[in-house]
C-alpha cells in the first residue's frame, strides 16, 4: 500500500501528495493505538475529586472507555471526562449517574460506551451520617458550623442547672482561701459543629450497642428537682439523652478564650488534668455540680469576657461506669478496666460518698463527649462555706 502510495504521489501536484501522505500517517496511528487500552486522566478543571468507580463493557466493535468524575460548578447532574478508547481524545459528557452510556468521539469517530456506579453503592458498610439535633438551626440551614447565642428560655434552664447542682462545699481543688459563689448566667452560645458530633454520635451508636444489661445511672443535672423547672425540663426533654448509655449533661469549667477553642477543636487529653489533679487516671474531667466545676473555671484578664468565668455543658457518655468510692483508689486498675481490659467505658469517682464533696465524671476518649454549651457567667457572693478534703 505504501509503494502504490509513493507512486500516487509521484504523478499528481505537491499539494495533493502532501494532504495524502497525512492522511496515510494518521490511518497508520490509528491502527497502532487501536491495539492500546484506554487510560484513565484526571479533567485539569480543578484538583482531582474522588472517582466513581466504573463497570466496563465490552461489545465488538463498541470500543470500552475508563472514566473519571469532573464536578460541574454551572450545570446540574454529573458531567464526565472521557477518554476515547481509540485515539485518547479527552471529552466532557453530561449524563445521570448509573446511566449506560454510547457516544461517538468528535475525533476519530470511534463509538465508545461505559457506565457508572455511585461510590454509596459500593460503600454500603459505611454508617450513615449521623444526624443532629433537631432543635440546631445554623447548622441546618447553612450546612456550616455555628456558634449560636441561646435563647432566653434557655438561659434560664442553664440558670436552674447551675442553681439545682450548686453545694455550699469546697475541695482542695479550690484555690485556698476562698469561698464558693453563687453563679449568674451572662449568655449561653450552642455549639453546632459537624464533625465533632459526627464522631461522638458514632461513638454513642457503638456504647449504645454494647450497653444490653449495663446498670443505667443518673447525674443531678436530671434529677427531679431539676425537671420542677419547666424551662429546665424542656431544655432535657429536646435534648433526647440516651439513658440506656448513661448519656448525661455535666459541666467542665474553664475560661471564656478556652471554651471557644474545645467547641471548635475539641478536647485534647494531653491536656487533660492540667489544670488540677487526676486522682481517678489521666482522663476527662465532668461533674454533675455547678460548684465543682467551678473550681476549674478561670476568668479571661482582657477582651470581651474579662472578669468572667465559663463552663462547657457537655453530653458525656459514660457506657458500662466503674463506679469506686474509695479514699484513694487503685488508678491503675481504674484505667486498666477501659484502656486494656476494656469492660468499662468510665469512671465515676464517689467521693461525696467517702469525703462529703463532690462525684465526679472520667472517660477517656474525646469521642465520648460533645461540647454543646458554652456558658458565661459571672460569681457573686454566697453565704460563708464549709471546707473539706
Amino acid at each position: 500500500s505504501s509503494s502504490v502510495g509513493f507512486i500516487v504521489m509521484m504523478t499528481m501536484g505537491p499539494l495533493v501528495s502532501i494532504i495524502l501522505l497525512v492522511v496515510c500517517c494518521r490511518v497508520l496511528k490509528a491502527r497502532q493505538q487501536a491495539s492500546q487500552p484506554a487510560v484513565m486522566q484526571w479533567s485539569q478543571a480543578g484538583p482531582a475529586p474522588t472517582p466513581i468507580p466504573v463497570t466496563s463493557l465490552q461489545s465488538n466493535p463498541v470500543v470500552t472507555s475508563k472514566t473519571s468524575v469532573v464536578p460541574d460548578n454551572g450545570n446540574s447532574g454529573l458531567h464526565i471526562s472521557v477518554q476515547c478508547g481509540q485515539c485518547r481524545t479527552l471529552v466532557k459528557i453530561a449524563m445521570t449517574e448509573g446511566e449506560q452510556l454510547q457516544y461517538t468521539c468528535p475525533s476519530c469517530g470511534a463509538l465508545n460506551q461505559f457506565s457508572v456506579t455511585s461510590p454509596a453503592e459500593k460503600a454500603n458498610d459505611t454508617p450513615p451520617e449521623a444526624e443532629v439535633p433537631s432543635y440546631w438551626t445554623t447548622a441546618r440551614d447553612s450546612g456550616k458550623n455555628g456558634f449560636v447565642t441561646e435563647s432566653d428560655s434557655t438561659k434560664r434552664a442553664v440558670q436552674t442547672l447551675l442553681d439545682k447542682t450548686w453545694k455550699n462545699q469546697i475541695t482542695r481543688d479550690r484555690q485556698r482561701g476562698s469561698k464558693v459563689q453563687k453563679f449568674e448566667v451572662v449568655m449561653v452560645h450552642r455549639n453546632e459543629n459537624f464533625q465533632i458530633w459526627d464522631s461522638f454520635a458514632r461513638t454513642r451508636r457503638q456504647i449504645e450497642e454494647m450497653c444490653d444489661g449495663c446498670d443505667e445511672w443518673t447525674a443531678k443535672t436530671l434529677s427531679e428537682e431539676v425537671y420542677e423547672d419547666q424551662d429546665a425540663a424542656d431544655f432535657l426533654n429536646r435534648a433526647e439523652l440516651k439513658s440506656k448509655c448513661n448519656e448525661f449533661y455535666l459541666f467542665h469549667g474553664t475560661k471564656p478564650s478556652a471554651a471557644k477553642a474545645i467547641c471548635d477543636t475539641d478536647f485534647l487529653l494531653k491536656l487533660s488534668g492540667s489544670n488540677a489533679g487526676t486522682l481517678y487516671g489521666p482522663g476527662l474531667y465532668f461533674a454533675e455540680a455547678s460548684s465543682k466545676s467551678d473550681e476549674y473555671a478561670e476568668e479571661d484578664k482582657d477582651g470581651i469576657f474579662s472578669g468572667l468565668y465559663a463552663m462547657l455543658v457537655c453530653r458525656v457518655v459514660c457506657g458500662n461506669i466503674n463506679y469506686t468510692d474509695q479514699v484513694r483508689p487503685k488508678v491503675q486498675d481504674l484505667v486498666n478496666s477501659i484502656l486494656t481490659d476494656k469492660t468499662h467505658h468510665a469512671v465515676l469517682g464517689d467521693r461525696e460518698k467517702c469525703r462529703g464533696t463532690y462525684r465526679e465524671f472520667i472517660v477517656f476518649d474525646k469521642d465520648q463527649v460533645y461540647p454543646e454549651f458554652a456558658i458565661i457567667y459571672r460569681r457573686i457572693d454566697a453565704e460563708e462555706t464549709k471546707e473539706s478534703e
